[in-house]
């Protein structure tokens, strides 16, 4: 089928990928280690997720790390590490989209209940008692 193609020609580039970062000299952009990452997450390899998403954190502060560690948190039922790094996420980035990451990245995530304070400033409450 053409989702098993995908899955196919997906798993390929994550193989160039990987041999490619094993050949590279000098630096490695942090955009790739967080992309094996990503893919290793969603492939359900999570201690190489784990090491590549240490090595883009090493090498800086983004929005896409912290949304990956807060799903390796959730994964490990460590929620208040969830609700820390979709919170430094946010912080970096403050806008839905942002929001909406952490929400539904990888697999859908309640963020009402492992960050209200997030979940509220992106819902506002209609109705306001006085």
């Amino acid at each position: 089928s053409s989702l098993e193609l995908k899955k196919g020609r997906v798993q390929q580039l994550s193989d160039a990928l990987e041999t490619n970062v094993k050949m590279m000299v000098g630096p490695i952009q942090p955009r790739i280690y967080e992309a094996l990452a990503l893919h290793e997450t969603i492939a359900g390899d999570m201690a190489s997720a784990k090491q590549h998403l240490g090595q883009a954190l090493r090498l800086r502060d983004s929005v896409l790390s912290y949304v990956i560690r807060g799903k390796h948190a959730e994964l490990d039922g460590d929620l208040d590490l969830a609700s820390e790094s979709y919170s430094e996420a946010f912080y970096i980035d403050t806008s839905v989209e942002t929001y909406l990451l952490c929400e539904n990245l990888v697999f859908p995530s309640n963020m009402k209940a492992i960050d209200y304070a997030m979940y509220r400033a992106v819902h506002p409450s209609v109705v306001r008692m006085l």
